[in-house]
Formats: structure tokens, C-alpha cells, sequence
């Protein structure tokens, strides 16, 4: 990402069948879910997030 506030390894997404996980990995400006610092939380379809100064969603589609 083209953002100087991200860490190179900044947070991570597990993926399961029946949900899915954000985990901060120890970045310096943390990973924000609504107003809150998060180090790890489930999230769903559509959930936005943040992480530097960048706003992401998550977008799930199915596969085959």
C-alpha cells in the first residue's frame, strides 16, 4: 500500500470457511474496527477497517 503509516507486515487475514479474522501483527499504528484498536477480531462481509491512514472493507465472494 502506498501509504507511509502502514507497516510492511502490518496486520493479517485468516480466512475459514465460516469466518474470518483480523489480526493486528504488532503495528506500530495499530488496526482500528470502528472506533476501536483491535489486535484481533472476527469481522464480516462488507466490515471496513482501518490501518495508516487507509480505510479497507472486506469484500467475500463465492467461489466455483
Amino acid at each position: 500500500m502506498d501509504d507511509p503509516e502502514v507497516s510492511r507486515q502490518h496486520a493479517a487475514l485468516e480466512i475459514y470457511v465460516d469466518k474470518v479474522i483480523l489480526i493486528d501483527l504488532g503495528s506500530t499504528n495499530g488496526t482500528i474496527v470502528g472506533d476501536e484498536q483491535v489486535k484481533e477480531v472476527a469481522i464480516e462481509n462488507q466490515s471496513e477497517f482501518s490501518i495508516g491512514g487507509s480505510t479497507l472493507m472486506l469484500i467475500l465472494t463465492p467461489t466455483g
